[in-house]
């Protein structure tokens, strides 16, 4: 037999891969591209480890939970540290009082708000005005200007020109 002289590898670069938070990482090397007999290995790159960051509190609300105390990896955004929760603070009720409808303002039933964050926890209802329900005698009219007592206890003031010119010239309703 004749020899056959050996024609020597085809040399291929065999691409590095960057490190990361967790796992190494390895320079660039060689190898054959015939035969795939690595030629140079690559260096190992050590895994970086995490960039902590703290995450911003977030502090609780009346209806909403709270965060304190967590961090993250700046880097790759794993979690580091669970934050602790704070549970919601719940509402301080603050009474709205009642307000008594008059014979020309509405009134309001009693409510509730919160004193924190001004959540209505019970509306109040609207009462409608009164009126007027006059409780003077006949002989009050007939002295016009007069004056009347509402039997909602309220003194007012009333000039009737109708009934006194009926009163003047003789004029029964019937």
């Amino acid at each position: 037999g004749q020899v056959i002289p050996a024609l020597g590898h085809t040399e291929e670069t065999v691409p590095g891969k960057e490190a990361t938070c967790t796992e190494d990482g390895l320079t660039e090397g060689t190898r054959c591209a015939v035969c795939g007999e690595t030629l140079k290995e690559g260096d190992i790159l050590p895994a970086l480890g995490h960039t902590a960051e703290t995450v911003a509190d977030l502090e609780p609300t009346c209806t909403q939970d709270g965060l304190k105390n967590g961090s993250i990896c700046s880097v790759c955004g794993e979690i580091l540290s669970k934050e602790e929760l704070i549970p919601a603070l719940g509402h301080t009720p603050v009474t709205d009082e009642a307000q008594a409808a008059t014979c020309t303002q509405e009134g309001k039933t009693q409510g509730e708000h919160c004193s924190v964050c001004g959540e209505v926890l019970t509306p109040q209802q609207t009462i409608p005005a009164l009126g007027h329900q006059e409780t003077a005698d006949a002989d009050a009219v007939k002295h016009l200007p007069y004056v009347f007592f509402c039997m909602w206890g309220v003194f007012h003031f009333k000039v009737y020109l109708i009934i006194h010119c009926r009163h003047m010239h003789g004029i029964n309703d019937k």
